[in-house]
């Protein structure tokens, strides 16, 4: 079998649609199998880590809610439930003030994730 190099594979999850009401936008994902997050984590039992959760909060955030800075405090992280391929996941950044935000990763009742974030 013909190894894929790392590099030409997608880092970010399909966006399905995104639903932007007030002070925060919901971005429906799909997570496709073929991330480049599932190289080695883990063989045989694929799921997203955390800190891909974290990195994708903040690259949504920057892209729908006009976030900037690269300085980044995380509060209230909870990991609830372990996020596969194949899933169709709900993002949910809802803006706090200038430089804070909140995200929460969901489908259906199921909370994946969620913390509170700070930009500066």
């Amino acid at each position: 079998m013909k190894s894929i190099p790392l590099n030409s594979l997608p880092t970010i999850p399909s966006v399905i649609h995104v639903k932007h009401s007030d002070n925060q936008v919901v971005v429906e994902l799909m997570i496709n199998e073929n991330l480049r997050c599932f190289q080695g984590h883990f063989d045989g039992s694929p799921v997203v880590a955390g800190v891909v959760q974290l990195d994708w909060a903040v690259l949504f955030a920057k892209q729908y809610l006009s976030f900037q800075g690269e300085n980044i405090k995380i509060s209230a992280l909870k990991f609830q439930k372990l996020m596969l391929p194949k899933m169709k996941v709900n993002l949910k950044l809802i803006q706090q003030s200038e430089t804070k935000f909140t995200f929460e990763y969901s489908n259906d009742d199921v909370i994946f994730s969620s913390a509170k974030i700070e930009i500066t």
